[in-house]
């Protein structure tokens, strides 16, 4: 488990939501990538829920035209998490072989496409009903058989080592994993 702590001022009322997209409705002075109405999806640590977002420039990202808003507004906080977790976290490179649990979901399917783009060997478990999510993500090699959360549970599944245990535990002991 990884422990992570970030000092956010709160003010109240506190308003929820921390990803969004939509059109620009204004500009601050000396904000120079984005314009008024530009489609955009944007993230900051609170606030996507009101009726206006403000966000600073640098949090803010264009979306194509057939992009819809919803499906936008689901990429910040699901690729930047399998963002930080493989590489800000994992330090994954071109070569490895990461194995991605619950791989189905939101952040796993980036994690999928992320480590893929990256040149990584992925190896992606799910439940049995979600696996079929996972057929058009680049998986060089997906878990024969569906396996639960519990690590008794790996025995089955997982016929040869995968991971170099003493690898793991040297580049993870410095950020709390294991």
């Amino acid at each position: 488990m990884v422990s992570c702590t970030f000092d956010c001022a709160r003010s109240f009322p506190h308003i929820i939501g921390y990803q969004g997209a939509g059109l620009v409705e204004a500009v601050g002075q000396g904000v120079t990538q984005v314009r008024v109405g530009q489609r955009v999806v944007a993230f900051n640590w609170s606030g996507s829920h009101a009726e206006i977002f403000a966000v600073p420039e640098h949090f803010v990202y264009p979306i194509p035209g057939n992009m819809s808003f919803e499906l936008a507004s689901t990429i910040p906080v699901a690729f930047g998490t399998a963002h930080d977790s493989l590489f800000e976290f994992g330090r994954l490179r071109a070569g490895e072989t990461v194995l991605i649990q619950g791989a189905a979901g939101g952040v796993g399917i980036a994690a999928l496409q992320l480590a893929k783009a990256a040149g990584a060997t992925v190896i992606g478990t799910s439940s049995t009903g979600e696996r079929s999510r996972m057929k058009p993500a680049p998986t060089s090699w997906l878990t024969s058989r569906a396996a639960k959360a519990s690590s008794a549970s790996w025995g089955g599944c997982v016929s040869r080592p995968i991971v170099d245990r003493r690898r793991l535990e040297r580049r993870s002991a410095d950020i709390g994993i294991l």
